[in-house]
């Protein structure tokens, strides 16, 4: 089973790679995309079951991905959800 994890903001999927224990998941692969540009590009070259997606993001909404599965490429089902903001702790800058 694969995931495509997609967050046009670097430190929210090195935060989801970080703190999720994925092995106990089992998937196979787990992609990763900064744009939905190259979130659609992985959803038409890899069966991808899971889609976990920013719905915020520049260019285009995190929406626009749940049509991409025309190639048959996208298996999985859809779920909504908004992470609120605070829910990762923010690296300080000093």
């Amino acid at each position: 089973m694969n995931i495509l994890l997609v967050d046009d903001e670097a430190i929210t999927i090195e935060l989801l790679m970080s703190t999720i224990a994925w092995d106990s998941f089992s998937f196979d692969y787990i992609y990763t995309a900064s744009s939905a540009a190259k979130a659609k590009q992985l959803l038409s070259e890899n069966k991808i079951e899971i889609l976990l997606c920013d719905i915020e993001m520049p260019m285009a909404s995190g929406f626009a991905l749940f049509g991409v599965d025309s190639a048959g490429k996208f298996s999985g089902g859809v779920h909504l959800f908004d992470l609120p903001r605070g829910l990762f702790p923010m690296p300080r800058r000093l």
